[in-house]
């Protein structure tokens, strides 16, 4: 039997140049960064209160959302998102004990597919693949889903 869908939605927080979070990761200027807001903090948010979001948020958010900014012109640097990304799973990595980014990926993307149905898990992969390119791990699992 199939897990049950977890409420969510896809938040995009601008932030100044000089907010603490825009420090943390190095923000090149102003920008808005996206979260994926999970559980009873979705809910909240869908009824207009506020919602409280942290770094693994953000993590999930960018593996989903990496292809899909909106537009703005905050997201013509990609390099950046990707050096975002990469520090938030080296990270994760270290905090969880995992041996590689590869297999940070592989079970996060897991996790998406599992809680918030197969397309976000198929959007991790995809990131996943532009940050790990030789990654045959990914590759193999996007293979089988897109087959």
């Amino acid at each position: 039997m199939q897990k049950a869908i977890q409420e969510h939605s896809i938040v995009w927080i601008p932030y100044d140049e000089d907010s603490e979070i825009a420090r943390q990761v190095k923000a090149p200027g102003d920008i808005e960064l996206p979260f994926l807001v999970r559980g009873e903090e979705s809910v909240k948010l869908n009824r207009g209160e506020g919602a409280t979001v942290s770094e693994f948020d953000l993590l999930l958010g960018l593996l989903v959302e990496y292809f899909t900014p909106p537009m703005s012109a905050t997201h013509k640097i990609k390099p950046y998102f990707k050096d975002v990304l990469m520090g938030l799973l080296e990270r994760f990595r270290g905090q969880h004990g995992y041996d590689s980014i590869e297999q940070c990926i592989m079970v996060i993307s897991a996790y998406l597919k599992e809680n918030h149905g197969e397309s976000f898990g198929l959007r991790a992969l995809k990131t996943g693949l532009e940050i790990v390119p030789e990654s045959l791990k990914i590759k193999e699992a996007l293979s089988q889903k897109e087959a």
